[in-house]
């Protein structure tokens, strides 16, 4: 899971395996594949972007668990805006979205897509640039 023993994810992926390891890890496990797959790139888990997602991925995911919804604090025309300009992001995160709303019948708020599509875009954007040699 964790190539790196200098990750600095390793701290967030310890806490969300002591917190519920059936749930959380198995949504990690899940999710990065899926990102690794959608977009073809290889994630490098000593980026802080990384890090980030990992710590928003694993409070979205309690906040599903516990049905707390978060709403109405992005602006609409953001989320419409960022699925026009990031079809592919929008994509890749509605799947996502979909598979944990279909497990546990819920429904993420658009707040919740809106900020899930940030941490993915970063972590592509990050990605990608890492696989070109970019800084």
């Amino acid at each position: 899971m964790i190539h790196s023993k200098k990750s600095p994810c390793v701290f967030v992926v310890i806490n969300i395996v002591r917190d519920n390891p059936s749930f959380f890890v198995a949504y990690f496990l899940f999710t990065q594949e899926f990102i690794l797959n959608h977009f073809s790139i290889k994630i490098d888990q000593d980026e802080f972007a990384f890090n980030r997602f990992l710590t928003h991925l694993r409070y979205y995911l309690k906040r599903i668990q516990s049905s707390e919804i978060s709403d109405g604090e992005v602006n609409p025309n953001l989320l419409a805006t960022f699925k026009k300009e990031s079809p592919e992001v929008y994509a890749c995160t509605q799947q996502i979205v979909n598979f944990v709303d279909g497990r546990y019948h819920t429904a993420t708020s658009d707040d919740e897509m809106f900020y899930l599509m940030v941490y993915v875009n970063r972590i592509v954007r990050k990605s990608t640039c890492t696989e070109e040699g970019e800084e």
